[in-house]
């Protein structure tokens, strides 16, 4: 007897991936051999060559959690999309470098 499917729309969670919250928090970018998925092009190493209208937007939007993440001293394998070989922590106290590695906005 055939069953009835039921589709339904999915919602999309919308979180960053590992390699973007690396480059967000710490101010460096690390590429491995394949499958990346942060800001850079996989060549270069400046993070400011890579600062987009994306990654502000990003900044925007997530700024609260990444802060709150930083100040709490948590290692990075607490965060829910990890990579095993990007681990840092957040330094109690302390904002993470990412902010002051951006110039600012021509206004």
């Amino acid at each position: 007897m055939p069953t009835k499917r039921t589709w339904r729309d999915h919602t999309r969670v919308e979180f960053l991936s590992a390699y973007q919250y690396h480059e967000l928090l710490t101010g460096n970018i690390d590429y491995p051999m394949m499958r990346y998925d942060g800001y850079g092009d996989g060549h270069g190493k400046d993070l400011h060559a890579f600062i987009t209208p994306l990654m502000r937007a990003d900044w925007a939007t997530h700024r609260e959690e990444l802060l709150a993440f930083w100040i709490s001293g948590r290692p990075s394998y607490k965060l829910p999309n990890r990579k095993p070989w990007l681990l840092y922590y957040g330094a109690r106290g302390t904002r993470c470098r990412a902010p002051r590695a951006r110039p600012r906005p021509n206004t």
